[in-house]
C-alpha cells in the first residue's frame, strides 16, 4: 500500500496547481476558513527546526502515524496516516525558508471538502514565537458532518503538539 500512496498523489498533483488558482473564483458554496493560533516560548529559528520540513508532522504531531514523502514534476507530495482519520495527501504548493512558512493543498482525504489549501507560518511575537495554521476549503456537499469541527481540532491539537515538543 505504500508504493500506491505515491502513484496515487502523483495523479492529483496537477490539481493542486489548480486548487489555488479557482479558490477565489468559484461560484460553488462559500469558502470556510479555519484558522489556529498559538505562541510558544521558544525562538522561531527553534519552531521552525521542528516543523519547517513537509514530513516533519510526523515529529510533532501527535496524531501523525506516518508521512511518506515523494516527488513529481518538480513537487513535494506527502501521504499522511492520521490516527482517527485515516490517509491525506497534500501538495506542497509554497516554501519560503526565509518567512518561515509553507502552504499546502489537500487532494485526498476522508473528509467530505474540496478545494482545500492550507498555510503554516512561523514568526516572531516578543520574546517568543507565534504559530498560524490556517485552511481555506469548501464542503463537497451541503452537510459539513464535522468537517470544520475536525479540521480546527486538528490544527489546535498539532499547534499544542508543537508547544509541548518545544517544552522538553
Amino acid at each position: 500500500m505504500s508504493l500506491l500512496l505515491p502513484a496515487f498523489a502523483a495523479r492529483y498533483v496537477s490539481f493542486a496547481t489548480a486548487v489555488s488558482m479557482t479558490l477565489l473564483g468559484s461560484s460553488e458554496r462559500p469558502a470556510l476558513e479555519v484558522a489556529q493560533t498559538r505562541t510558544i516560548s521558544a525562538s522561531p529559528a527553534a519552531v521552525w527546526a521542528v516543523i519547517g520540513e513537509f514530513c516533519d508532522i510526523r515529529r510533532w504531531h501527535g496524531q501523525a502515524r506516518t508521512c511518506l514523502l515523494s516527488h513529481d514534476q518538480g513537487q513535494t507530495v506527502r501521504s499522511l496516516d492520521v490516527r482517527g482519520i485515516g490517509t491525506l495527501v497534500e501538495v506542497q504548493l509554497d516554501r519560503d525558508e526565509d518567512a518561515m512558512t509553507y502552504s499546502y493543498a489537500l487532494v485526498h482525504s476522508p473528509w467530505p471538502v474540496k478545494q482545500h489549501y492550507a498555510t503554516l507560518t512561523v514568526a516572531p511575537a516578543g520574546e517568543g514565537t507565534v504559530v498560524v495554521w490556517r485552511a481555506t476549503f469548501r464542503l463537497e456537499n451541503s452537510r459539513d458532518e464535522g468537517a470544520v469541527s475536525r479540521i480546527e481540532d486538528l490544527f489546535r491539537g498539532g499547534l499544542a503538539d508543537i508547544a509541548h515538543e518545544l517544552a522538553r
